[in-house]
Formats: structure tokens, C-alpha cells, sequence
């Protein structure tokens, strides 16, 4: 089914002077850009973390009020749950919407932060570096 877009002038102009830099023609150039920016599933998941995190922090105010210290997992940057940790929530969420990318945060004016310990087992690979 093709679909005919039309282009203001320095995007076509932008289009056709890449196209030739890269020895496509522009309605090539136009398809793979299109197809690499809607079918990149890293791009899809870039967008909707995006999404996710703008919308958690848009209602970070009100969710201080109602639910602090509390768990909140956004999907499509709507709140579809809230619960007492991350883990269960996000198991919850999964359960209802199928194993997707969901964002789910603790309600907090700061975000915690995990101390994630190095490994002592790492360390013996170097001997000449002192283990505290």
C-alpha cells in the first residue's frame, strides 16, 4: 500500500543531497530511514522509557502526597499500579499486561541509590591492587 508524503522544501532538499552522498535514491534513503526509526525496537524502547519517565516525573508532586515511599509502574506514560516494592509490582503489571517495558520507580523527592558492591571474587584477579 503506498503512501505518498509530501516534503517541504529543505527536508526534500536535505533528502536528495544525503541520498546522493550515500548513493541511494531518495525514495530509498526515505523508505530505510523510515523503516530503521518505526521497526528499531531500541528506538521503540528508548521512546517509551522516555514517555514512561516524563510522565512520572510530571506527576512526582502528586504521587508525593498520595503515594510516597511506595512503588508506581507506568506503561504507554499512563500509572496502571501502585504497590509496596518494585519487584512485586512489576510482577503484577507483567501478569496483567504481558511482559512488556514498563517503568516502575519508588515515590521519592530523591531517587535511591543502590550501593552495589564489587566483587571480591573480581578482585583476586589482581593481586597488585590493594583490597580494602
Amino acid at each position: 500500500m503506498p503512501i505518498i508524503l509530501t516534503l517541504d522544501d529543505t527536508l526534500a532538499t536535505v533528502l536528495e543531497v544525503n541520498a546522493q552522498l550515500v548513493g541511494e535514491t531518495s525514495e530509498a534513503l526515505a523508505q530505510r530511514l523510515l523503516r530503521d526509526r518505526l521497526l528499531d525496537s531500541k528506538v521503540i524502547e528508548h521512546d517509551m522509557f522516555q514517555r514512561n519517565l516524563a510522565a512520572f516525573n510530571h506527576m512526582l508532586p502528586e504521587l508525593l502526597q498520595t503515594h510516597a515511599g511506595k512503588a508506581v509502574a507506568f506503561l504507554n506514560g499512563e500509572l496502571v499500579g501502585v504497590g509496596a516494592d518494585r519487584i512485586t509490582l512489576a510482577q503484577e503489571i507483567w501478569a496483567r499486561y504481558g511482559y512488556t517495558e514498563i517503568l516502575v520507580r519508588e515515590v521519592a523527592l530523591t531517587p535511591p541509590v543502590h550501593f552495589l558492591p564489587y566483587p571480591y571474587r573480581e578482585r583476586q584477579n589482581f593481586p597488585d591492587v590493594p583490597i580494602p
